[in-house]
């Protein structure tokens, strides 16, 4: 199976599936795997702050050999895509495999000031926008390799780079990782896609603080079909995956089904892979939903208290003699003061908070 946007696809094994043999069962990528029933188990993330907290993010396999060292990055393409995508709104979180240079990418876009990055390892690059959100750790972890023939390409084994951050404004601590995944495509490489699923979910867990947002994203060379991205499936939400290659470019996250928005595909501007960007929204907590509940709450009770003694005062005063008091007036003038308080503020202080 060759396909036609990338002549050299099958040269690295991606389609060749006729010559895969299967999981080796000695792989040392195997050692910690037992059943898809133990996969390390995750969380739900939400924030603190009163207000959902939007992450925009960028996954973009940038074929490098091609597109940079052979066209010399074809007139800053990628870049031109990546400053345009994020004109109106600036990306929070980018990912990039095959990326060999992220200075050169960051450089086309015209962001080398509004982004930080992490060390390069294995040719994936992670970035951030630094306005928003500050590093407190950075590092990589060794997941699986590739099978078949394929074993031993220019890629090596392959890894989840991660970046642990905070956010400056809210406090949100966030999980964010990349990875460019084994081949043959949808094997899960030498030790299989449960495997591979598994020492990336550990991988996770391990660097992760439970209650952190999670942001994984990348090349998987596994789509939706595959067990790599099935068993990732149970543990986070697959919110986006693209189109190349059968949809292999994918973007989890912790925060619910519902949390992915703006989801766009952007072409691949002389890449064989498409960027995706998608938007995930973080819901508030139920403790800080309570906790705005509340505080409305002991708003609106002051507010009808202030009120009723605002029409106790006023049936408290006397007329001229002869006349009756303002508070009796016409049926009462205090009772208009209370009536013209908000209906909803004087049910609050009377009945109490409904949902």
């Amino acid at each position: 199976m060759l396909d036609k946007k990338n002549p050299d696809y099958d040269w690295w094994g991606a389609a060749v599936n006729w010559e895969w043999a299967g999981v080796v069962p000695d792989s040392k990528w195997m050692e910690n795997v037992t059943s898809y029933e133990d996969l390390p188990v995750l969380w739900n993330a939400t924030t603190a702050h009163v207000e959902p907290l939007h992450i925009k993010v960028l996954t973009y396999n940038l074929y490098w050999w091609s597109l940079f060292e052979k066209n010399g990055g074809s007139d800053g393409a990628a870049g031109k895509l990546v400053a345009e995508s994020g004109n109106h709104t600036p990306y929070d979180l980018m990912a990039f495999q095959e990326c060999e240079n992220i200075d050169w990418v960051l450089g086309d876009a015209g962001l080398s000031d509004s982004y930080e990055y992490s060390e390069v390892f294995y040719s994936i690059c992670l970035a951030w926008r630094n306005e928003t959100w500050r590093k407190l750790v950075s590092g990589y972890d060794a997941v699986a390799t590739d099978g078949g023939w394929v074993r031993n390409n220019k890629w090596g084994d392959r890894i989840v780079s991660w970046a642990r951050l905070e956010h400056r404004e809210t406090g949100d601590k966030l999980f964010f990782a990349n990875h460019h995944g084994p081949l043959p495509l949808n094997s899960g490489g030498e030790a299989g896609g449960l495997a591979t699923a598994h020492n990336l979910l550990a991988a996770i867990k391990a660097h992760a603080e439970e209650g952190d947002v999670i942001v994984f994203t990348g090349d998987f060379n596994s789509d939706y079909r595959s067990a790599t991205v099935k068993m990732l499936s149970t543990r986070l939400i697959l919110g986006y995956h693209g189109e190349s290659f059968g949809g292999i470019d994918n973007i989890f996250a912790n925060t619910g089904k519902a949390s992915f928005t703006d989801r766009r595909n952007l072409g691949g501007a002389g890449s064989d892979h498409d960027a995706l960007t998608a938007t995930v929204v973080v819901p508030t907590s139920a403790r800080a939903v309570a906790a705005l509940a509340a505080g409305a709450r002991k708003e609106a009770v002051a507010k009808a208290a202030a009120a009723r003694e605002a029409e106790g005062a006023l049936r408290g005063q006397d007329g001229p003699p002869g006349s009756k008091g303002l508070g009796q007036e016409n049926g009462g003038a205090g009772r208009a003061v209370v009536l013209a308080a908000p209906v909803g503020l004087v049910a609050l202080a009377l009945w109490g908070w409904a949902a």
